[in-house]
């Protein structure tokens, strides 16, 4: 039995006592051993090839000191040496690897300074309205559109952008670009079609000729999700004339800004 007081052998203890005298260490340890002391000292080289652990329940760490003379620890086994119960085991992840159990995951109030972190996991529920992408996209090629048919009838570019929606979130399209060649009896209004469906007449013109450039934004709430979300600009025959719209290139440059939020923000 180690210098502590134990009942490893003795029916007669319920309780491990540290020792309150120095543990000596000194020649070879093979086997599995553990002591509870407040101190330890090295009377003599120390060779360790099987596992010696070095422990204290007192309110401090351990401390190995060595006699007068220098004192050497070798060998290829383990050696650990700390106190057991001290708070600052329960409270300190310094140092400490692996993973947070459940329950404390769950219960985690606050994290401090992050300074380095994954957040791209699509298992993370944001509060709503947080926005968790932006997408930037600029019409760069020109292009023209002339809406034929009845008052109503809609035209679609064919230069579209792509996102990507996670499921339970709304998704914001401001556009601001593209023009129109329009008047009190032909022209178009401005539209964007979203994951398949058009929102027609963002932008309204007015009754004289012009080119005018368009301006909107629209908000949608896409509560399936969509991994492939494609936006479309789209413009509406308003009047009993054929009207040109104008997209893309040096005259008509158009941006389109897409903010993915997380919850029903419309």
């Amino acid at each position: 039995m180690s210098r502590a007081r134990a009942n490893a052998d003795a029916t007669s203890q319920t309780y491990i006592e540290n020792n309150a005298s120095t543990q000596d260490l000194s020649g070879t340890y093979s086997t599995e051993r553990l002591y509870f002391n407040d101190s330890y000292q090295l009377t003599g080289d120390v060779t360790v090839t099987g596992h010696l652990a070095l422990g204290s329940i007192a309110d401090e760490d351990v401390v190995i000191t060595q006699d007068s003379t220098e004192r050497t620890i070798t060998g290829s086994g383990t050696l650990e040496a700390g106190n057991v119960l001290q708070d600052t085991h329960r409270t300190d992840l310094t140092d400490m690897t692996g993973t947070l159990a459940n329950s404390v995951q769950d219960n985690v109030t606050r994290l401090g300074t992050v300074t380095a972190a994954n957040l791209s996991n699509t298992a993370i529920v944001y509060p709503d309205g947080h926005i968790i992408n932006t997408y930037y996209f600029a019409y760069t090629t020109a292009q023209t559109l002339t809406v034929g048919g009845s008052v109503g009838t809609v035209g679609v570019f064919t230069e579209y952008k792509t996102v990507n929606v996670p499921a339970g979130c709304s998704i914001t399209c401001i556009v601001d670009g593209g023009r129109s060649h329009w008047g009190a009896s032909y022209g178009t209004n401005h539209g964007l079609q979203i994951n398949g469906t058009n929102y027609e007449n963002l932008h309204n013109m007015t009754n004289t000729f012009n080119y005018f450039p368009a301006s909107m934004v629209k908000s949608v709430y896409i509560s399936g999700g969509a991994a492939n979300c494609n936006i479309k600009y789209i413009v509406t025959r308003r009047g009993s004339y054929n009207g040109e719209s104008y997209l893309g290139g040096t005259y008509n440059t158009a941006h389109m800004v897409v903010f993915i939020h997380q919850g029903d923000i419309t």
